[in-house]
C-alpha cells in the first residue's frame, strides 16, 4: 500500500504562537517550535496506537508498527507536519475474525456464501457477493481445510486456481477515517502543553543571562 500522511492541522496552536512573537527573536522562535515539534512527534505513535483500537478491531501493537516519526518542514511563513503511515490490509478471518464459509473447495457456480467480519468496533460487516477489486467472484472460506487457518479468499478469476486472500482495512486508513477526530484533538492537546513547556524554559533560558 503506498503511504499516507495525515495531515496535523495546528492552526490553534499557531495562534498562540504568533502572540509570542512579539516577546521572542525569530531564531528563538524557530528553536521553540522545532522543539515543541520534535517533542510532540514522539506521542504521536503513542496516540494513535490508544485512538486506534477505540474504534477497530486491531492491537495497539499491530498499529503502532506502522506509524513513523513526524516530519516537520519549517518555512518562511508556515510550519507543516505530517506522520507518514504504512501497512499492508488486515486479512479477513485473519487479524479480523469472520464467520461464514463452506466445507471444501467446490464453490458452487452462482452460490454467494455471507461472510462477515468484525472490523469496526461493534459491528459485524457482510463482505461484499463479488470481490470486484480482485477478480469479480465471490469471496469463500474452506472450512475442511486447516492449513489455511480460516482464511478468506477469493478466485482471481473464474478458474479454481488462482485464489488469493480477501484483506479488510490497514492501518493507514484509519486515522483518516472513525479515528481522526480523536487523534488530531490527542495531537493538539499535547503539541499546546509543549509549547508551553518551551515557552516557559526559553523564558528561565533569558531570565538567567
Amino acid at each position: 500500500m503506498p503511504r499516507v500522511y495525515l495531515d496535523v492541522d495546528i492552526s490553534d496552536a499557531m495562534e498562540k504562537v504568533n502572540a509570542l512573537r512579539m516577546v521572542f527573536t525569530d531564531e528563538q522562535m524557530k528553536q521553540l517550535m522545532m522543539s515543541a515539534l520534535n517533542r510532540t512527534g514522539k506521542r504521536v505513535r503513542t496516540i494513535v496506537k490508544r485512538e486506534v483500537p477505540k474504534d477497530y478491531e486491531v492491537t495497539p501493537g499491530w498499529v503502532g508498527s506502522q506509524i513513523g516519526g513526524m516530519k516537520i518542514e519549517y518555512g518562511a511563513t508556515e510550519i507543516k507536519c505530517s506522520i507518514p503511515v504504512t501497512g499492508k490490509r488486515g486479512i479477513i478471518g485473519g487479524r479480523y475474525k469472520a464467520k461464514g464459509g463452506a466445507h471444501g473447495w467446490n464453490v458452487q457456480p452462482g452460490k454467494r456464501y455471507k461472510i462477515t467480519s468484525r472490523i469496526v468496533k461493534g459491528q459485524r460487516s457482510t463482505l461484499p457477493e463479488e470481490m470486484s477489486h480482485q477478480g469479480g467472484q465471490p469471496p469463500f472460506r474452506n472450512y475442511n481445510a486447516p492449513s489455511l487457518n480460516g482464511l478468506t479468499f477469493t478466485r482471481k478469476g473464474k478458474a479454481r486456481l488462482p485464489i488469493a486472500v480477501v484483506g479488510g482495512l490497514a492501518v493507514p486508513q484509519m486515522p483518516l477515517n472513525k479515528s481522526q477526530e480523536g487523534i488530531q484533538d490527542q495531537i493538539m492537546d499535547t503539541l499546546m502543553d509543549r509549547i508551553d513547556h518551551e515557552y516557559d524554559r526559553l523564558m528561565k533560558k533569558i531570565g538567567a543571562k
